[in-house]
């Protein structure tokens, strides 16, 4: 079962909410919006349950499980290794580079190179009139209307 992904509110995602991370977001556009997730006034030593609390979910969205499993146990346990929600949200910006950067690149490839995309798209346009004027035509000769 795939994680169900929260808006940075805990609510549903929606761009018209402001609460949306966009995943080629990056740098200290990232850093803002990442910094939106609500957290509560807790030092970093003080113990912390990651069960249901929305930081967490996107650590384990965005984790690899061994880390986040690391980062649970040093939550739960508190002390000087507690992580600081400073460094959670360093932890989900990593996680976001690391999921999405191959992406990212391609994104700001195709984005540089507009009149490559737009022959891909013209191509296509093309292929698809050739396909729906045959399915026309077909529905033609059926409907005897040719």
């Amino acid at each position: 079962k795939s994680p169900r992904v929260v808006g940075l509110d805990g609510e549903k995602m929606s761009k018209s909410y402001g609460n949306d991370l966009w995943i080629f977001e990056e740098g200290k556009a990232l850093k803002k919006r990442v910094g939106k997730i609500p957290t509560d006034s807790r030092a970093p030593e003080d113990p912390k349950d990651p069960e249901g609390m929305l930081i967490f979910d996107w650590l384990e969205m965005l984790c690899p499980k061994d880390e986040y499993d690391d980062l649970c146990r040093r939550a739960l346990a508190g002390g000087e290794n507690g992580p600081g929600y400073g460094e959670l949200k360093k932890r989900i910006m990593a996680g976001m580079d690391a999921t999405f950067g191959d992406a990212r690149a391609e994104y700001h490839r195709l984005r540089a190179d507009v009149t490559h995309v737009d022959s891909i798209l013209a191509e296509g346009a093309s292929r698809a009139r050739e396909h729906a004027k045959a399915v026309r035509d077909r529905a033609y000769v059926a409907c005897g209307l040719r």
